[in-house]
């Protein structure tokens, strides 16, 4: 299935279904859901902050994140 276009209803039902599978998500899609770009997002991870993430494997493997941790990290940061 295609990821539908940000903000839509269509792109909220598929982040729900991709938490309730707990589906990791790229960064891409993870930078979305907190609202900031991917290189944020990469940059923030090198310096230890961030929602937590799941390394691939090897020094340049993919990284990943738990769409439960990513709202719930989002959430907690919430003003």
């Amino acid at each position: 299935m295609d990821k539908p276009a940000l903000g839509t209803v269509e792109w909220f039902a598929w982040l729900a279904a991709r938490c309730a599978a707990n589906l990791p998500l790229t960064t891409k899609e993870a930078a979305e859901v907190i609202g900031w770009a991917p290189k944020t997002l990469r940059n923030h991870g090198c310096k230890g902050g961030g929602p937590p993430r799941l390394k691939g494997h090897g020094r340049s493997g993919p990284v990943r994140f738990l769409p439960s941790d990513v709202i719930a990290w989002r959430d907690a940061r919430r003003r």
